[in-house]
């Protein structure tokens, strides 16, 4: 099931990506580790979608290997989106988000999103959503995907799924 949780104050519009929260730099390399280690076994993976407050320079190798950006902080101009847009990556700044990267969660919209747990950054739309959106999840919950939300090669491209291997 795919639910529509909100959105931020801007997008990279670069298309989407389907991932697993990481919330520092070092869960973003393990988590990247851990998908290239069930990508060669041929099992389903998800690569990190790096979940922050805002980011930093310190943070870039982070946002390298990871599948998109999330932040709670920040607008077209934020660190995050110059990143990502310079990378070709989905983002979304500011975002309504709070993080416990404790406990390994975000919550947006009363929902909360745990580590482990695959959710869709829509940049393209400017949409946060949980689950995995594909076009019968997105027309069961009503969502109208550009026309070029589903296409091209797996993890490669701005206006494409970075689908993760699913």
């Amino acid at each position: 099931k795919v639910t529509e949780l909100g959105s931020g104050v801007a997008s990279s519009l670069l298309g989407a990506a389907i991932g697993v929260p990481a919330f520092t730099r070092e869960e973003a390399l393990a988590s990247k580790k851990e998908a290239d280690a069930r990508k060669v076994n041929g099992q389903p993976y998800f690569l990190p979608i790096l979940v922050k407050k805002e980011t930093s320079p310190e943070d870039v190798a982070a946002m390298n290997i990871s599948a998109g950006i999330l932040t709670a902080v920040g607008g077209s101009s934020s660190h995050a989106m110059i990143v990502a847009k310079g990378r070709g990556k989905p983002a979304i700044a500011g975002a309504p988000i709070t993080i416990n990267e404790q406990e390994g969660w975000f919550e947006i919209g009363g929902v909360r999103i745990h580590r482990h747990e695959p959710f869709t950054l829509d940049a393209a739309n400017n949409l946060i959503l949980k689950g995995e959106v594909g076009e019968q999840g997105a027309a069961a919950a009503g969502i109208d995907l550009p026309e070029d939300f589903l296409t091209g090669s797996r993890g490669q491209g701005a206006g494409n799924l970075i689908d993760n291997g699913r």
